[in-house]
């Protein structure tokens, strides 16, 4: 079987639209879990997750607010 290699992949977020990089050592990391790369940058990731915690057990959702622009 031929080990995988990897190489930094540079991609466009999908909130800010800017240009960021995977490093091998995240795509290590997130194969080694089973998810997927990551489509936002570190900075809109850590946003989104902030929105996430602050919306937690309340009635309108996180996701519901994030549609409608107050993130």
């Amino acid at each position: 079987m031929r080990k995988k290699t990897y190489e930094p992949i540079q991609s466009a977020c999908k909130d800010c639209g800017e240009d960021f990089v995977i490093s091998v050592e995240e795509q290590k990391y997130f194969a080694s879990i089973g998810l997927v790369l990551p489509k936002r940058c570190k900075d809109c990731r850590k946003r989104r997750k902030e929105i996430k915690k602050s919306y937690n057990g309340k009635t309108e959702s996180w996701s519901t607010a994030e549609k409608m622009g107050k993130r």
